[in-house]
């Protein structure tokens, strides 16, 4: 069930224009992606175990439940990977585009109701290609 609803959340994804091109993960350079990352870096650790106050760590967030891994998130965050939302590179790509939306249509809630803390939006397509091309790297 949980595979038929990430496939489902993936596909609307990509037909609401949230979601890259086919393949933009694998096209994403993970060089340029540590230099976007240094936008990111502020609130967010890479390192393994490495924790901040204003935000998770990354390290090896691909394949994570959301809401999970030792950080104080959000109600709204926590309720979404109750609900069987992972990290994946589409679900990443998405939230980074506009978090407050994606979680919001993730739990079918309306956008005023979602608590996220994560205020920052990455607007480039390319450059949310190439983070996230980044942050996979780091776990390789």
């Amino acid at each position: 069930m949980k595979r038929a609803t990430i496939a489902a959340a993936a596909i609307a994804l990509a037909m609401t224009g949230f979601g890259p091109a086919a393949g933009a993960y694998a096209e994403g350079d993970p060089a340029k992606g540590k230099r976007v990352y240094r936008k990111c870096q502020a609130c967010h650790s890479v390192a393994p175990g490495e924790a901040k106050a204003a935000g998770p760590n990354l390290f090896g967030i691909i394949g994570r439940q959301a809401g999970t891994g030792g950080y104080g998130y959000s109600d709204s965050l926590i309720e979404a990977g109750e609900a069987g939302l992972n990290w994946s590179e589409e679900t990443v790509d998405a939230y980074l585009r506009d978090a407050k939306s994606f979680v919001a249509d993730w739990l079918g809630v309306d956008r005023r109701k979602v608590r996220d803390k994560m205020n920052f939006r990455l607007r480039s397509e390319a450059q949310r290609a190439d983070v996230i091309a980044y942050l996979i790297s780091l776990s390789k």
